[in-house]
């Protein structure tokens, strides 16, 4: 009973991460999504080639996840994120250059990072 328990819990975590992964992605992907969409965020600020660029890599990664999620494993949904991080990260710098000169510590933390926060 222990090894089928111990088997179990190794079984839980792969899962756990694998679901983790995929939501990581899934909520990166639809934030972006509603925040180029908003006239007063980002959307506002791009240009239409620069909305473009990142509407189509939104739209490939919803594909994606949709023919992929019931059999991607974690690796994969971390590099769909990072391929559509390495397009969006440099088009949505430049509505910010004014965080790019401050070190990485003065950037508020914002969500999981908040989280890890010492108090």
């Amino acid at each position: 009973m222990i090894k089928d328990s111990e088997r179990f819990a190794e079984e839980d975590k792969k899962v756990k991460y694998r679901v983790d992964a995929k939501n990581e992605l899934e909520s990166y992907v639809y934030s972006l999504k509603i925040e180029i969409a908003d006239k007063d965020k980002s959307g506002g600020k791009l240009s239409s080639e620069e909305k473009f660029t990142i509407e189509k890599e939104i739209d490939e990664k919803i594909k994606w996840l949709d023919e992929n999620q019931a059999t991607a494993q974690v690796n994969d949904f971390e590099t769909q994120k990072k391929i559509i991080e390495n397009v969006v990260t440099p088009i949505m710098a430049k509505l910010y250059p004014e965080q790019q000169s401050l070190p990485s510590s003065d950037i508020p933390a914002t969500g999981d990072e908040a989280n890890k926060c010492e108090l």
